[in-house]
């Protein structure tokens, strides 16, 4: 947690300073964070150039509508997705970790522990600026309990 309390300082002045970060025609900024747990085809993805001239490449060419809002981010690690000391069960174990920074309990019963994500620690600051203070999204069907991969729960995998 402690690695996302520069993103709490921040949206805290936002909050005293009695305005939301905004666009240069007015609109709140928002947040998006795109997980792909199985990862992409590396030369289709990454785009070309750096700085605002960046190229978008084939599979992000979607995007080009609102490419001068994206910052697309490369060489990040979470040391505690790894399996350290815990073994097998990296995809339930790196989903949990994506926003949270920490490492998920290899649990499958109802002991689950993680961490606050970083775009619920947002949401806390500046929710109550928007109609709907957050909105999680996702393509997999929700499963709670039980063991999904090598001892995680399915609560770290699938929500």
């Amino acid at each position: 947690f402690e690695s996302f309390l520069p993103a709490r300082i921040f949206a805290a002045e936002t909050i005293r300073a009695g305005k939301l970060a905004a666009t240069a025609a007015g609109a709140p900024l928002r947040m998006v964070f795109a997980y792909v747990p199985n990862g992409v085809i590396q030369p289709t993805w990454w785009p070309t150039g750096e700085g605002k001239d960046f190229e978008l490449n084939r599979t992000m060419e979607p995007l080009a509508n609102v490419k001068h809002q994206l910052q697309v981010l490369a060489g990040m690690d979470h040391v505690n997705a790894t399996a350290g000391p815990d073994g097998a069960g990296d995809h339930a174990r790196a989903s949990g970790t994506f926003l949270t920074g920490v490492r998920v309990k290899k649990t499958a019963g109802a002991d689950i522990h993680a961490g606050i994500s970083i775009d619920q620690v947002v949401a806390e600051q500046v929710g109550h600026l928007t109609r709907f203070p957050s909105l999680e999204l996702s393509c997999d069907a929700v499963r709670k309990s039980g063991n999904c991969d090598s001892g995680y729960s399915c609560a770290y995998q699938y929500n």
